[in-house]
């Protein structure tokens, strides 16, 4: 990891922090390997129920570092990008047993209530 990213798991509370505070946290490469090490890291503690990820600094991220447009952004940066975004969105889910019905995933994520 180079240390643009920040991991701690406390109980069933995961954090993840952009670390690049000088630059808005404005998203690199190393950044998206870091990010994508840190989502790694969580999802293998099934007990985590709430991932919260926030900026270090004054903003939550820049967007893209500018200095990756002037060196050409590669494909592999968006394709990381993509791929951390459907798994951190997915950690939920797929943190829950398979033998669960809808009803009950539905209700332990939080997605909407237990219709009785």
């Amino acid at each position: 990891m180079h240390g643009t990213v920040l991991a701690s798991i406390d109980g069933r509370v995961a954090r993840i922090t952009l670390n690049r505070p000088s630059v808005l946290n404005a998203q690199n490469m190393e950044l998206m390997e870091d990010l994508e090490a840190a989502v790694d890291l969580v999802a293998g503690y099934p007990a985590v129920r709430v991932v919260i990820v926030s900026g270090a600094g004054r903003a939550f991220s820049a967007g893209l570092d500018l200095d990756m447009r002037e060196q050409g952004v590669a494909l592999e940066f968006f394709e990381r990008q993509e791929r951390t975004r459907v798994r951190l969105e997915t950690l939920d889910a797929s943190q829950l047993p398979l033998s669960a019905d809808r009803e009950t995933r539905r209700s332990k994520i939080g997605n909407e209530p237990s219709a009785r």
